[in-house]
């Protein structure tokens, strides 16, 4: 019965910049926390009527995870979640380039 809520925030933590996406929703189970990278799996295409979040390809989070890798930085499923939240992904990318 909670409004959906959606919290970004960003800093910067030494030479890489830091972005936390955080999210109120259903959460990830600890079994499908390996499976949410994997392409072409989602939990939202069957029943997508009663569900929620509606229906997915299962392409988003390899998509973000391959881009954040050329960008040499890195991608995690936070275990804890900010307060009030129930599921948060952390990207790490460098504040400059590296060097060709």
């Amino acid at each position: 019965d909670e409004p959906r809520r959606v919290r970004i925030y960003a800093t910067n933590d030494g030479g890489r910049h830091v972005l936390v996406c955080a999210d109120n929703g259903i959460g990830i189970p600890d079994y499908l926390r390996a499976r949410v990278w994997d392409p072409l799996y989602t939990t939202t295409a069957d029943g997508a009527e009663e569900n929620p979040l509606g229906s997915g390809l299962g392409l988003g989070l390899s998509v973000v995870r391959d881009v954040v890798r050329k960008l040499h930085g890195t991608i995690r499923l936070l275990d804890s979640p900010p307060p009030g939240y129930s599921t948060a992904f952390r990207v790490t990318l460098p504040l400059t380039a590296p060097a060709p």
